[in-house]
């Protein structure tokens, strides 16, 4: 099993946390469907403020670049979440170019 992490932040907008947060409360079943497809097996997100922690346990043959770009892919429904995502959402500083959600290093893990 692998894991991930990705930093993301919401806009700093009236509403947009709320309106993020209920969103997630009634995520499609579509794009929980599809991330299912492409691997991932566990996907939890936290948030403090704005900024947005995104935990992706995969497994060993998971590869985020070759598997996300699947999961948009996967049915007509996903890119229509990711355009209403990104009407809250905002890249963080350290982002790469095209990178939505930052990939985080690991730099300590318990064993």
């Amino acid at each position: 099993m692998q894991t991930f992490a990705f930093a993301l932040d919401l806009v700093d907008e009236p509403g947009a946390v709320e309106r993020y947060e209920a969103l997630h409360r009634a995520v499609w079943r579509e794009v929980e469907a599809a991330l299912k497809a492409v691997g991932v097996e566990d996907l939890p997100i936290f948030r403090i403020g704005l900024r947005l922690v995104m935990v992706v346990r995969a497994g060993d043959e998971f590869d985020p670049a070759r598997d996300f770009a699947r999961y948009l892919e996967h049915n007509d429904r996903i890119p229509q979440w990711e355009a209403l995502m990104q009407t809250v959402q905002k890249r963080v500083p350290e982002a790469r170019p095209g990178e939505q959600w930052a990939r985080m290093k690991e730099i300590y893990r318990l064993d």
